[in-house]
């Protein structure tokens, strides 16, 4: 039961990883555009 436990989870982890770092980035690049663009626009 432990041994389908953790084949089930090794393909979530190994995709969760790149995933959440690409969001991460994204949300960092638009929280970046959002800062520098908010005094422009006030």
């Amino acid at each position: 039961m432990n041994h389908t436990v953790q084949t089930f989870f090794s393909p979530v982890n190994s995709g969760q990883p790149p995933n959440y770092e690409m969001l991460k980035e994204e949300h960092e690049e638009a929280g970046w555009l959002a800062q520098s663009l908010s005094p422009a626009i006030h």
